[in-house]
Order: structure tokens, then sequence, then C-alpha cells
């Protein structure tokens, strides 16, 4: 797919300093990013990927889930991905391998837009409503055309391929690649407690218990949005040295949760069955979140794997909005629109958004590992 291309085109040219931003993602993402190279420049690093197509497998989808104007498309794209990491101006660490680039892209079905409808500007993220912006940006100035915003990468993560992609493999190939995930997997329960044992394969279970929930409150929101969602806020979380300024972070005066996290790769994600449910009209989905992380370790680069307990809420009587962003949000009070990645409340008229009436929010965070 064309924008999957470009978008690894980006983000590799975005850690070379080529670019600023990265067009083919959405405002929150570039957000991130900003984050995260933050992250790197306070402890004096650079960071440069190499991401090469798999040879034998391309991009593919796998799911997909939307209405008659808007859809999410769920892609995989099995990659060999080299992060390389700078010291002034010396390579001091290096490490390459397998992964799966598991992609979320936002799109357009109906192309006669409303002109009510509110979009964000893909130069500098203002949000306006289509029919203002036509003649311009009210920001910067920027024309564009409704084809310039969609299709969007709106979340992004690098996996652990336990897993050859190799279509072409033989019977003998597949033998020896299934008897390679064992022996990752039964490998990795000598390095993890009984505990999170359970809370990693109970993953497999997260699926059909968030979808039942999901059914009995009429709310459409499938899994795979769920965790895409979870991981997008824990993302910008773990690289933010002020997690209390995101406005998806309910947790008063919240402090950096992994201050010295450069990078990582996603390894697991569960919800923990026993103490998630609804009360009321709210939901609280308690997750584990299992990464494998580049860490600073007194200059040097520490590369080990890392666990998360995360709670998120969100109100159940409240119908899924599939062009919802936390970079345009309306105020109930005033109808004004505006960006809550950089405002806490309406500039307008000063109101305190519950995000949780329109999306998932996190109310806990901890490092358990």
């Amino acid at each position: 797919m064309e924008i999957v291309e470009s978008f690894k085109a980006q983000l590799q040219a975005y850690h070379q300093n080529s670019i600023a931003k990265i067009p083919a993602a959405n405002t929150l993402i570039n957000h991130t990013m900003i984050l995260k190279k933050n992250r790197l420049n306070k402890f004096g690093y650079s960071l440069l990927l190499n991401i090469k197509q798999h040879e034998n497998v391309g991009n593919y989808k796998t799911e997909n889930w939307g209405n008659d104007k808007y859809q999410i498309a769920h892609y995989q794209d099995p990659v060999f991905l080299t992060r390389t990491f700078y010291k002034n101006g010396k390579s001091i660490f290096k490490k390459s391998g397998e992964k799966r680039l598991y992609l979320f892209i936002d799109d357009i079905i109906d192309k006669d837009f409303n002109e009510n409808d509110y979009i964000n500007c893909p130069n500098c993220g203002f949000a306006e409503s289509i029919s203002a912006i036509r003649d311009g940006c009210q920001y910067c100035g920027t024309h564009f055309e409704m084809s310039d915003v969609y299709p969007s990468i709106s979340n992004y993560y690098f996996a652990y391929e336990y897993r050859s992609a190799n279509k072409t493999d033989t019977k003998a190939d597949k033998r020896k690649s299934n008897l390679l995930v064992w022996k990752k997997f039964l490998s990795s329960l000598l390095e993890v407690p009984y505990e999170i044992y359970k809370m990693r394969t109970g993953g497999l279970k997260s699926k059909p218990f968030f979808n039942r929930l999901m059914k009995q409150y009429n709310l459409n929101i499938p899994y795979f949005q769920f965790k895409d969602k979870c991981t997008e806020m824990l993302t910008a979380v773990l690289f933010s040295d002020s997690p209390d300024n995101l406005p998806f972070v309910n947790i008063p005066n919240c402090p950096a949760i992994s201050p010295d996290l450069l990078d990582f790769d996603s390894t697991g994600f569960a919800i923990d069955k026993e103490t998630s449910g609804v009360s009321g009209d709210i939901a609280t989905m308690n997750t584990t979140f299992f990464i494998d992380g580049y860490f600073d370790k007194n200059g040097k680069i520490k590369n080990t794997k890392a666990t998360y307990k995360a709670s998120f809420r969100r109100n159940v009587y409240v119908p899924f909005n599939l062009n919802f962003s936390f970079t345009r949000i309306n105020c109930k009070s005033c109808a004004g629109v505006f960006d809550a990645v950089r405002n806490d409340c309406c500039p307008y008229c000063n109101t305190k958004y519950e995000l949780q009436n329109e999306e998932w929010i996190l109310t806990d965070i901890k490092r358990i590992r």
C-alpha cells in the first residue's frame, strides 16, 4: 500500500533529521515523535532506523472497521529493522532483527463531506471546519485538498517477530520455524516471574473478553481498536517527562514513568479479566503492557525488557465517534474546537473537558518490572 511505504520512508528520514515532521502520520504521532526526540537529545543520543521490506511478504490488511463514512484499517508489515544509536557522532549500539510493523490507517469512504466536519491541517495540526479551511488554514495559510489529509497513519509500533514471514518456506523450514517459536517462548519463561507469564499468555483471552463486554453495552469498539488506542497513549506517556500534561492522562502530578527510555518494541498486551469490567456507566480496563526497551544506563544503551500496569476508563453509554481526535475537541459548553494536546481546557470558555465521555483515558500507570 502506497501510504505504508511512504510512512516507512518518512519515519527513517525523520530520524535522519531530513524532515521536521512525518506527513503521512497524524498530529498525535508527530507530537509523540517530538517527545521521543527530546528524550534522545536529553541524554545526548541520536537514533537511525533502517527498515527493509521482507523479501517474500509485503504489507497486508488483517482487520478493518468503520461506518459508511470513515474506516480504520489494521495493517501488518514484516520487516527487517536495524537500530543504530549514536553519541558524539559515533555509533555506540546497533541491533538488527525481524520485526512486524503494525500500522493503523484512517481513511474516508464517503467522498461527500459534511462542510461542518472538523479536520486538522496536515501542515500545522490546527483544527478547523472543512468549509472554513478550503481557502487556506487560518493558522499557517496552507492550502490543501482532502486527499492530503486521508488516508493517514493514526498509530504504529514495531513488535517482536517470533515466526519467519517467508511464505515460500518448505515443510522442513516450517518445522524449524515452529521449533524456533517454542524455543523463544520457553526461554522467555525463564526471564519472567510466573505471575507475569500468566498475564502475558492471558493476552490470548483478552480479545474475546473485551468484545463480549462491549457487545453487552452495544458499544461498537473492536478489540484491535482498543489495543491500538492504548498503545498510542502508552507510547506518548513513556516518552513524556510530564505525562500529566497529556490530554488523555487523568493522573494528577503524574511523574515520568520511564525517564530513561529511548525506544522500544512491543512484546505483549493483556487485559486482566478478574479486575476489569463495568461499574455504572464507566468501563475500566486494567491492562499489562510488555516491551523490549532501549534505556540509557550511565551513558550507555541497555537493551532490556520492561512491564507496565495501566488502567483505562471510558463511558460505555457514549457512542464511539470514528472521526474523534485528541487534536480537535468539541467543547460541550461553547461549541469551540481546540487541540487538547496543547490545551488542558477549552481556550474559549476555560471549561475542563471530560475526555472519558469521548474516548479511553489513562487513569493509572506504573512500571512493575
